[in-house]
């Protein structure tokens, strides 16, 4: 399909949606691959990236910078609401021993687990589930799970099994959340986010309570997941 010029605008302006980006597109002499230059007004940087890309929900990278780790994250705010996805994933490693994956991507389930890594490392797929989200919800969920002390005893390290893949440290030998929804979870961590910010800021009362304060204003200012 043939796009107008102002008809690809729009679909940048979507795809742009809740990142905080700011483009310039005058032609389309590449089509999809036309390059549009974006500016970050978070970060004060300026670069070009091809259409094709843009629509496939690449962006400022310090931007992914700050949402792939949370405590980066709370303390710009105005990425919160950018879109994400947290998901679980059932594997089985070269030992033919089965775990449970969780974490957060960006674009598309395959992206983070490409098939030539995944064949590298000995890993088969054997389900996963995907909710989409947004950053801030997204990354406080992988975060509680990832400390909550009654799930501690079915943890398991597989970074030595997950070499090429990564994320071998958020890993459990049991399904830890079967049966609990993305909601339930989210609300327990929003309820218990004081506890949860403690080791994130190595008991940094001023930073704690920054931070808690972010998301009580996020919160209060009509939150979206």
């Amino acid at each position: 399909m043939t796009y107008t010029l102002d008809q690809q605008r729009q679909r940048i302006t979507e795809a742009l949606k809740h990142t905080g980006l700011t483009f310039s597109l005058n032609d389309l002499t590449g089509g999809n691959e036309t390059y549009v230059d974006l500016y970050c007004s978070i970060h004060n940087v300026s670069w070009k990236a091809k259409i094709s890309n843009i629509l496939q929900g690449n962006g400022c990278k310090f931007c992914g910078f700050d949402r792939h780790h949370l405590k980066d994250l709370l303390n710009n705010p105005a990425q919160f609401d950018s879109p994400r996805k947290f998901y679980w994933a059932k594997l089985r490693d070269r030992d033919e021993k089965i775990f449970w994956k969780y974490g957060v991507c960006k674009n598309s389930f395959k992206t983070r687990f490409p098939t030539g890594e995944m064949s590298k490392d000995g890993l088969i797929l054997l389900d996963y589930n995907l909710q989409l989200s947004n950053s801030i919800c997204a990354l406080l969920v992988e975060f509680y799970i990832l400390n909550y002390p009654p799930y501690n005893e079915f943890r398991v390290y597989k970074h030595l099994v997950m070499k090429n893949v990564g994320g071998g440290t958020e890993c459990f030998r049991r399904h830890v959340i079967d049966g609990v929804s993305f909601e339930t979870l989210l609300r327990s961590a929003l309820a218990d986010r004081v506890r949860l910010l403690e080791p994130l800021y190595e008991g940094d009362h001023n930073a704690i309570v920054d931070a808690a304060n972010n998301i009580e204003s996020w919160l209060v200012g009509g939150a979206t997941n």
